[in-house]
């Protein structure tokens, strides 16, 4: 997969509907330190749900503030 975005998508923690996304430019080496990756995925395609290990450097990138009472936040992968 060469042409890939990495988005964090977040839903409503109340009925799941997802709400929007924010792309990310995000390098193997800071997924590598963010998340452990599955054993079956090593380039990180799956989807991985962001928690409050994650939260202080995502925030950093997206220059927003993650809101974890309301919203469920996942680091996905599509294809372009």
């Amino acid at each position: 997969m060469s042409n890939i975005e990495r988005v964090i998508a977040y839903y409503e923690k109340q009925g799941e509907k997802f709400i929007d996304e924010y792309a990310v430019d995000i390098d193997l080496a800071l997924l590598r330190e963010l998340w452990e990756a599955y054993a079956d995925d090593p380039m990180y395609y799956m989807v991985y749900p962001v928690g409050e290990l994650q939260k202080e450097k995502l925030e950093e990138l997206l220059g927003e503030k993650l809101d974890f009472k309301r919203y469920a936040y996942y680091l996905e992968c599509h294809s372009l």
